[in-house]
């Protein structure tokens, strides 16, 4: 799976220049407006970029101006974001770098760096790639003596000898540019790759019309595919395909499945809603039961075994249904259990923003986000609630970050899991808990909680 280990940001917000080492699991914590929600608000403007394509994404914020470091927009700035990720034991790192001035939404720059392989940027209207030196002296011999491409242009190609594969760029038509961005650079071009021991020689073209091509070879990766079948049934599938765009569609992929969770609309999620068939909550919550409802006909109309637990434990004696109102409209329906055997259904504006709050968050974990953020995980929720979910999220085969100004919440957590937000003159810094050991062995000598030393000490 794949794994983000790293970001680096410029220029966004109360970012100038800061970089934020990731683990599984994440707690951020920190003074008020000191930088932790900027962090959240910084995925959901990437998501609105590379998952909604939205033609101008600074709106929520009133314009670019309130979204660049000190609103310095008449210098003519650009916000970067680089993120390091791991996959298969590959190292990669993908770069975007765009600006909105004058009220124009532009990516400037794109580069996907496979380190000890190859690297492909887009700038402007410009796309290179280039192989890494010891890569292609490993390898020029093998492809050198390739035999039977007579037929194949690569073979062309490498008649012209190795200095032609250190780096080639080639200029997309402006008909084109507007499609240069991850998903193009994942799917949208044609390519014919051609298969030879551990490695896939290839050719692309990145324009419409097929002129602008490059020539290349790379290391062939080999995963697995799930297809649904015509009886909607999951089938499991090899497919071979170039490095390059395999991690490209990972990166596409770890985008369109963030969820993040950050204002929930209670008045919203009471409301019968239409069946749709989603997957992925909304920053608000509001189309938590579509999903969960989703989730809960692909289980042959049952709720998930770990939510229903969780909910029963938290909520005791409850029972959660469905049904279909006469126009049609999703209705969920909650039961009490009393003593006496009694239940009592609780109308939607009865049942509290607390049981909504943890439905939102168990739905969340089970539809298998690649990242889950929660802003302010501990608002609206008890403290044995809290303990549960944060088991939950630490337990998840998925990446989680979660906001946090409660001392209950970082008691509950370890000191490895925090990174601590700080804000000075040159803007937020982020940093992990150093020698979470040695802070257990003094909390434990001193007779002090983790939250103590966090809010009165120095961590």
């Amino acid at each position: 799976m794949l794994k983000l280990e790293r970001i680096e940001i410029h220029n966004f917000k109360s970012f100038k220049d800061c970089s934020i080492d990731f683990s599984d699991f994440n707690v951020v914590v920190g003074r008020n407006a000191s930088g932790k929600t900027n962090l959240v608000e910084l995925f959901k403007l990437l998501k609105m970029i590379y998952v909604e394509r939205q033609e101008f994404p600074f709106l929520d914020w009133w314009g670019y101006d309130n979204v660049v470091w000190m609103g310095e927009v008449l210098e003519g700035p650009i916000t970067t974001v680089k993120f390091f990720f791991e996959l298969m034991g590959y190292k990669f790192s993908f770069e975007s770098a765009f600006t909105g001035v004058g009220g124009k939404f532009d990516i400037l720059k794109e580069e996907l760096n496979i380190y000890g392989y190859l690297k492909i940027e887009r700038k402007g209207q410009w796309i290179r790639c280039t192989l890494d030196e010891n890569f292609l002296d490993k390898n020029w011999e093998m492809v050198r003596n390739i035999k039977g491409l007579n037929s194949d242009p690569i073979n062309q190609c490498i008649k012209k000898g190795k200095d032609f594969f250190k780096a080639q760029e080639v200029k997309v038509s402006n008909e084109d540019i507007g499609k240069q961005d991850l998903t193009y650079l994942r799917s949208g071009h044609s390519g014919s790759f051609s298969y030879h021991g551990d490695l896939v020689l290839t050719r692309v073209s990145y324009d419409s019309k097929e002129q602008q091509k490059i020539f290349t070879f790379e290391p062939k990766i080999t995963h697995e595919v799930k297809r649904v079948t015509k009886e909607g049934k999951d089938k499991y599938d090899q497919e071979t395909e170039p490095l390059s765009r395999y991690l490209c569609e990972e990166i596409a992929r770890f985008f369109s499945q963030i969820v993040i969770l950050k204002g929930i609309n209670y008045s919203f999620i009471r409301e019968p809603s239409k069946p749709r068939k989603e997957h992925v909550i909304l920053e608000d919550g509001r189309n938590v039961i579509n999903v969960l409802y989703t989730l809960f006909l692909k289980n042959n109309n049952k709720l998930p075994d770990r939510l229903k637990q969780i909910l029963s434990y938290i909520f005791n004696d409850t029972t959660l249904l469905f049904d279909l109102t006469q126009d049609g409209r999703i209705l969920m329906r909650l039961f009490e259990k009393y003593a006496s055997g009694r239940q009592l259904e609780l109308a939607a504006p009865g049942i509290s923003d607390g049981f909504y709050k943890v439905l939102t968050i168990l739905t969340a974990i089970e539809s298998e986000p690649s990242l889950l953020m929660i802003d302010e995980l501990e608002n609206s929720l008890h403290a044995e609630a809290l303990e549960l979910l944060v088991d939950e999220l630490e337990s998840s085969h998925f990446m989680t970050i979660i906001t946090t100004h409660s001392p209950v919440v970082v008691d509950i957590v370890g000191p490895e899991d925090l990174i601590l937000v700080s804000k000075g003159d040159e803007g937020s810094i982020f940093e992990r808990t150093k020698n979470p050991e040695k802070i257990r062995e003094e909390l434990t000598k001193a007779k002090i909680t983790l939250s103590e030393r966090w809010l009165y000490g120095k961590l």
